[in-house]
């Protein structure tokens, strides 16, 4: 019980330096930072045989550590989250909108149960069993550096039939001072 509260404050301890962190904006090649993501999960990948996919993704204006952050949750997400025996599918994209980029993660993976997709995003929520490592915090993780960034973050899964997690990103985002 120790452990277990001790990694929940943790946790919440993560969340409030996410929040409070200053932000950087710059212009960020969004094909190289995937590209390199995907590449700290090369063992991964070929290890479970994924097809990956990433059409061409736009230059954005955002924090870089953020967007490194939001990604990787979500590849590291439809990694763990595969069917046993079948060959995994990654598929990575973005359109723009003259107010805001969407981009998307979409798997093959054993998808949500719709009783789920209501608390996913929330603090120490978990979908599905816990077979999978983790303390159920990296889709609030992202979804408040999103937030952060002037935009959404939602899914489109069905069980059995992987999720695609979409987020959108503002164009005009102004970063305040004290961000």
């Amino acid at each position: 019980s120790a452990a277990r509260m001790e990694t929940m404050i943790q946790a919440v301890l993560r969340l409030s330096r996410i929040e409070e962190r200053r932000m950087n904006p710059e212009s960020i090649d969004m094909n190289g930072l995937v590209q390199g993501i995907l590449e700290s999960f090369a063992y991964r990948i070929r290890q479970e045989q994924i097809r990956v996919s990433v059409a061409p993704l736009p230059e954005i204006r955002a924090d870089r550590f953020s967007m490194e952050q939001i990604f990787s949750n979500l590849i590291s997400n439809a990694i763990h989250y595969l069917v046993p025996g079948r060959t995994g599918a990654l598929s990575i994209g973005a359109e723009y909108h003259p107010d805001e980029t969407v981009f998307h993660v979409q798997d093959n993976g054993r998808g949500i149960e719709p009783a789920d997709m209501t608390r996913i995003f929330d603090i120490f929520q978990r979908a599905g069993g816990a077979d999978v490592p983790g303390e159920g915090m990296g889709l609030t993780y992202t979804r408040s550096l999103i937030r952060r960034h002037g935009g959404r973050i939602w899914c489109d899964s069905r069980p059995d039939g992987g999720s695609t997690f979409f987020f959108s990103v503002a164009t005009d985002l102004e970063f305040n001072p004290h961000d």
